[in-house]
């Protein structure tokens, strides 16, 4: 009865939040076979000031479709994948803008329930891999990092902020800039910026 009453009130979680891979990035290239996905999660000890658990690695999952890479992750783990924090997908230069492969990727990000269409949406002149796993390098996560670098950059300056739903004709505004990173001396690097027509 009380589980049952607990249920319903909101008031049980499935995972604590301990027990969640709290994915910051999401670095995602073409592969023969699928997608080579790449995964950032935060170091909650540099970004909140306190004594926890060090920060996960950055892992790389081939996969043929987005969701297997999120049960091949999950699968890799004793903590579930949580998107709630997802703050970057990063495109590698693999993904052509105009394409069926980019098509198909941006089916598979919409049809996942757990990615918000307000994350943004970056592309990398090269592997979006290679970005990510500069996560070593920046305090904290390197999707903040990058989020606050765009800010920097043209968020404050009245720019649109490149968004998953401006990919599947939302919003559309013509204001609307896509960044566009790469790797510099082992550090990422915002290189220019892209309107999306």
């Amino acid at each position: 009865m009380f589980a049952a009453s607990a249920a319903l009130c909101g008031c049980y979680a499935w995972r604590e939040p301990q027990n969640r891979n709290y994915i910051m990035c999401m670095g995602i290239d073409a592969a023969d076979t699928g997608w080579r996905v790449t995964y950032s999660f935060p170091d909650l000890a540099a970004l909140t000031g306190t004594d926890t658990q060090p920060a996960e690695p950055v892992r790389t999952v081939d996969a043929a479709t987005i969701r297997d890479a999120s049960a091949k992750l999950n699968a890799s783990s004793d903590k579930i994948a949580d998107y709630s924090q997802l703050s970057v997908i990063l495109l590698g230069d693999s993904i052509e803008r105009r394409s069926e492969r980019m098509e198909q990727l941006l089916h598979e990000l919409t049809a996942e329930k757990a990615v918000k269409r307000t994350v943004m949406i970056g592309r990398v002149n090269g592997s979006a891999e290679d970005i990510v796993l500069l996560d070593e390098k920046v305090n904290g996560s390197i999707g903040v990092f990058l989020y606050e670098l765009c800010q920097n950059n043209y968020e404050d300056r009245g720019y649109h902020l490149s968004v998953l739903e401006d990919f599947v004709g939302g919003r559309g505004q013509k204001e609307c800039v896509i960044p566009v990173f790469e790797e510099q001396k082992e550090w990422p690097v915002l290189v220019k910026l892209e309107k999306l027509q």
